[in-house]
């Protein structure tokens, strides 16, 4: 029922950081794709999906997925390759907007997790914010990474650091 998603959306919500470690445990470990990790996040940003729909966001995130571990693996460091990742295969069709957004938030998390990308993050980060939602939606996910990493003897110093700077230019 619809007041079941609602219930289960709000715990999530306020829980949400359990979605930015999926996105990141996604982005870092050495597993295949996970359906259930980017379930979760497909949930995280539209509950209210049908099963079609569903379906569809959950294979244009395997395809970004899958482009964003190419590239942290054995890639050339450009923002032309990251750039790639938003192109819509067949030009008909677009992207769905939970979609961009879900997109948005493994982007993020990949660059900041990719040390040889920090050279060239504050590009890829404007050229993913050209809109002011997508620039409040990298903003929001830089907010949750700071809050949830941001704690005496974590040894993510850098990330936090560089997270820090361009949350606020955001």
């Amino acid at each position: 029922t619809a007041d079941c998603v609602f219930k289960s959306w709000y715990l999530l919500i306020h829980f949400g950081e359990w979605v930015d470690i999926a996105a990141e445990q996604l982005l870092t470990s050495d597993l295949e794709v996970s359906d259930d990790l980017l379930w979760l996040l497909a949930f995280y940003y539209n509950p209210c999906n049908e099963n079609q729909s569903r379906d569809r966001t959950m294979m244009e995130a395997k395809s970004a997925y899958r482009s964003l571990v190419s590239l942290f693996r054995n890639s050339t460091v450009c923002v032309t390759s990251l750039k790639k990742i938003f192109q819509v295969e067949n030009k008909s069709d677009e992207w769905q907007a939970c979609t961009l957004q879900l997109i948005r938030h493994l982007c993020v998390t990949f660059l900041l997790c990719s040390p040889e990308w920090h050279n060239i993050i504050k590009q890829c980060i404007s050229f993913m914010t050209q809109t002011q939602e997508a620039a409040s939606e990298v903003s929001d996910v830089l907010a949750r990474t700071l809050c949830r990493l941001d704690i005496p003897g974590m040894e993510s110093r850098k990330i936090i650091t560089i997270a820090h700077w361009l949350h606020q230019d955001s």
